[in-house]
């Protein structure tokens, strides 16, 4: 499985070249930052950081990768 993430503009996805939906809001954010180090592990705490910087943000970010 190959998965694509174009960033610059508006983002799109592709898996396998097959275009997928990508929906909007906290979802994409999380999508572009894990983009930014593909192939890499991110920490919990960076993504926190980067995307959600509330408390509530942990148990947001436990459902959006679930």
């Amino acid at each position: 499985m190959v998965l694509t993430v174009a960033v610059l503009g508006a983002v799109k996805a592709r898996r396998d070249g097959d275009r997928l939906s990508v929906p909007a809001g906290k979802t994409t954010e999380l999508l572009v930052r894990l983009a930014l180090d593909a192939g890499s592990r991110v920490r919990v705490d960076i993504l926190l950081e980067d995307v959600w910087p509330t408390s509530a943000g942990r148990n947001t970010l436990q459902s959006k990768v679930s």
